[in-house]
């Protein structure tokens, strides 16, 4: 591809200040006006102060959880959350019920799993891969594609998803970080979403620039009317076209092709911030807590190279893996690229990835060098 920026370590670690942009009649993501920090640009992590050592090791108990139960402040527990998460999991339960028994139909089944993907890749190649870290860009088609994945997603809007990720890489697994893994496996999966939130998240919120993410029209469309757009395309699309085109039943089709698919993908998304912030290999870095997980990797679309994705997180390829199985959102970028639908794909060098993870990595995990892709290695014009 003629249209890749290889791009040198000091690029990774540029910072930017611009002035804000007029926002008035935004109200749900917080941001301040004047300079700010373009944490996005960053290849290290930046650490909030906090008593833990640096060297943190999870084991996963059912005691430990219980124990946390016990101790937590219930005061805090967001009902209304929890209400809606404990509906759409028995749903899910019921879909899946359904789907074991043979009660819904083949077609059914396909549906369901070919919508998970797509709306997976409204998460991994849309709102992660193009909005938070803007590690490609996208013609207007495929922008407007990828918001309505994203709605199809239902993960908040691109605007909050992009803003608390930009945290979250800015302050990773500290009290500034919205999925925290310090604060539990089940915190980091899913707690998040039933607690209030830490005010050092909210600190966070007001540190990180989102100026790009303020003055691009799609995101501050799909922000506005995002419950308008996500409701129908996540739930109401995918429950009638099961019962129009093959006649599914009508509440089967909502409880697998709806709730249940939304579930798995839910769930494959906070994996990366449980699962790979709490388990797996470090090749690339090993003071970061993210982990290259390689049963992760391929099911959540190439993102589950978490290692690899931390130390050099402006990379479009968010790992060294090649391939359709292994990468699919990567391979996407790639071959959209071809027709010009992608273009500026930002890469860090691979002389860069080999001193890095000899130098802050563990090089004898490093599993999957990276392939020479042809037509690859030619910066594009400045």
């Amino acid at each position: 591809m003629d249209n890749v920026a290889i791009i040198n370590a000091e690029d990774f670690s540029t910072s930017t200040q611009q002035k804000s942009k007029n926002t008035r009649g935004i109200r749900d993501p917080i941001y301040v006006n004047g300079d700010h920090h373009s944490d996005h640009e960053d290849n290290h992590e930046h650490h909030h102060h906090h008593d833990e050592d640096d060297e943190y090791i999870y084991t996963f108990s059912l005691k430990q959880m219980y124990i946390d139960a016990l101790n937590l402040d219930w005061s805090k527990v967001l009902w209304d959350m929890v209400v809606a998460i404990v509906v759409l999991h028995s749903g899910a339960v019921y879909g899946l019920f359904l789907t074991i028994t043979g009660q819904i139909k083949v077609f059914s089944m396909i549906f369901t799993v070919l919508m998970a993907i797509i709306s997976g890749l409204g998460v991994t190649m849309g709102v992660h891969r193009l909005w938070s870290h803007r590690s490609y860009k996208a013609s207007l088609p495929v922008r407007l594609a990828l918001m309505g994945l994203n709605c199809v997603a239902f993960q908040q809007s691109i605007l909050i998803w992009s803003q608390d990720h930009r945290v979250h890489h800015k302050w990773s697994d500290t009290d500034r970080d919205l999925t925290n893994s310090r604060r539990g496996f089940f915190f980091a999966h899913m707690g998040w979403k039933m607690y209030k939130t830490h005010p050092e998240v909210i600190k966070g919120r007001k540190m990180v620039n989102i100026d790009d993410l303020l003055s691009d029209p799609v995101v501050l469309f799909q922000h506005k009317y995002f419950p308008w757009i996500s409701v129908p395309l996540a739930f109401i699309l995918p429950t009638i076209i099961p019962y129009y085109c093959w006649n599914e039943d009508l509440l089967f089709s909502f409880v697998t092709c709806g709730l249940l698919r939304l579930t798995i993908t839910h769930h494959v998304t906070n994996c990366i911030n449980s699962v790979a912030h709490l388990y797996g290999y470090k090749p690339y870095d090993k003071t970061l807590h993210a982990h290259d997980h390689n049963v992760l990797g391929p099911l959540a679309l190439g993102e589950g190279w978490h290692n690899y994705h931390h130390a050099f997180p402006r990379d479009y390829r968010a790992s060294e893996m090649d391939g359709w199985c292994f990468n699919l959102t990567t391979k996407i970028i790639e071959t959209l690229a071809k027709f010009g639908l992608t273009y500026d794909l930002v890469t860090v060098s691979d002389d860069i990835i080999n001193k890095r993870a000899a130098r802050t990595g563990n090089p004898d995990e490093r599993r999957h060098p990276r392939r020479e892709v042809a037509g690859s290695a030619q910066p594009s014009p400045q």
